[in-house]
């Protein structure tokens, strides 16, 4: 864990909002990719918070660049570059987050089988025939 002073470091904040007002709960995080070198095609996490009741962050870092990534279920996760000069700096960056849309499935299901989705969740698909969409 780092220890981040705020009277040497910038202060990234804001407010995460999405058409009904602020986000709550919603994960912000100041990110670096690393290009070159050892270390070459790496993203570290120098920063990450999570958003208040209101939908207010907080992230404290040092000067350089930084891809300010928010995520929260149900929306579409947005990124933003964030350049924090020296300093005692208070950089304000509001995100909007859309709403991701729901899906339909539409087909024949032949056979059972679970399938492990990207959040970690996992769908049982039925044995049977379920129906057959055109």
């Amino acid at each position: 864990m780092k220890v981040k002073y705020p009277d040497e470091d910038a202060l990234i904040e804001g407010r995460v909002t999405d058409s009904n007002g602020g986000v709550s709960g919603a994960l912000v995080s100041a990110q670096v990719f690393t290009a070159a070198g050892p270390l070459a095609d790496q993203v570290a996490i120098q920063a990450s918070t999570v958003t208040d009741s209101n939908g207010y962050y907080e992230l404290f870092v040092e000067d350089g660049m930084y891809t300010l990534v928010v995520f929260s279920p149900g929306h579409e996760t947005r990124s933003k570059t964030v350049t924090a000069p020296p300093g005692n700096v208070v950089i304000t960056e509001d995100i909007f987050l859309a709403s991701r849309g729901m899906g339909t499935f539409a087909g024949t299901v032949t056979r059972s089988e679970a399938i492990r989705n990207s959040y970690g969740g996992t769908f049982l698909v039925a044995p049977k025939n379920i129906g057959s969409a055109d």
